[in-house]
């Protein structure tokens, strides 16, 4: 008959350097909940995506209609004979629909008209020939000409 070496089995759970082996899985347990809660962090809720895509267009949408306040204010100093200085000039010749956007009064489709002229006659030679634009009459190049440089 073989004699049993091992000795009687304990009751007690196997350890290595004094930590039970239920505690180490219940650490990578906890581990792997922590990487899953950072994970799920990052991800935005749809409903906060929405919310935060519906809050910039407001904000871009407030700053149009700043933009076109300070161009009316402008335009009524002129007409006082005040000077107007511009806060930003625009290159016709370079600017993107995007940066044509930030003239007051100039909306996406206006912008794109912009473009496609500029494109089609290669280069704006004088400000005047934005009035070929349509959506462009003498009043709007008056409020956006303080803007523009060529």
């Amino acid at each position: 008959m073989r004699e049993d070496r091992t000795g009687p089995k304990s009751s007690q759970p196997e350890t290595v350097w004094g930590i039970s082996s239920g505690q180490i899985i219940l650490a990578g347990a906890l581990f792997l909940l922590l990487i899953a809660g950072m994970v799920m962090r990052h991800q935005p809720e749809p409903e906060e995506s929405v919310a935060s895509a519906e809050l910039q267009t407001r904000l871009q949408e407030a700053h149009r209609k700043a933009r076109e306040i300070d161009a009316l204010v402008a335009a009524a100093g002129k007409r006082q004979g005040q000077s107007v200085q511009a806060e930003f000039k625009i290159d016709l010749n370079r600017a993107s629909a995007e940066e044509l956007q930030k003239l007051p009064g100039i909306g996406p489709a206006l912008a794109e008209r912009i473009v496609a002229y500029r494109r089609k006659i290669g280069r704006f030679t004088q400000l005047e020939q934005l009035l070929a634009v349509k959506g462009i009459g003498k009043k709007k190049l008056s409020q956006i000409r303080a803007f523009l440089h060529l």
